[in-house]
């Protein structure tokens, strides 16, 4: 009678299942980037927004605390990772990285999946006065300087 309820997985079922298994190993697997970055102290709660940073500080980069609501990849004359944080910093709600290098490209598709998986915070480093995105508006989209995981 069981037997009977239960059905067959489909092909897109099983491919699901791989990809989100895969995310979840890649993420796994490169999640040692967040402990480059620890919460400034272990008792505080992850908030949404920006955090203030010491030594990328003098380079201009700005840190920003998302939980992701989307991920895609785009192709705007060059196929990119696009990070969606809703909501944003200030306009920018979306950060980018070209696949251009497979490996760095996979391992933040990685930490991007696991976090949205599980909905954990992510923290992404960006230049705010670089305006020259790959792979999407300027506007409203940053290049990626680093991502990495919250516990």
């Amino acid at each position: 009678m069981l037997s009977q309820t239960l059905r067959s997985p489909t092909p897109r079922m099983i491919l699901s299942l791989v990809v989100l298994c895969l995310g979840v190993l890649i993420g796994t697997q490169f999640t040692g980037l967040a402990e480059a970055a620890p919460l400034p102290n272990k008792t505080a709660t992850v908030e949404q927004g920006n955090v203030p940073l010491s030594s990328d500080d003098a380079m201009g980069i700005q840190r920003f605390i998302c939980r992701i609501s989307e991920v895609d990849e785009w192709v705007d004359g060059v196929s990119s990772i696009l990070i969606g944080c809703f909501p944003g910093d200030g306009d920018i709600a979306f950060f980018a990285e070209p696949t251009s290098d497979p490996k760095r490209a996979a391992r933040i598709l990685g930490i991007a999946l696991t976090a949205q998986a599980v909905g954990k915070p992510v923290f992404i480093d960006y230049d705010p006065a670089n305006t020259n995105v790959v792979g999407c508006s300027s506007g409203n989209c940053r290049n990626i300087f680093r991502i990495g995981m919250y516990n």
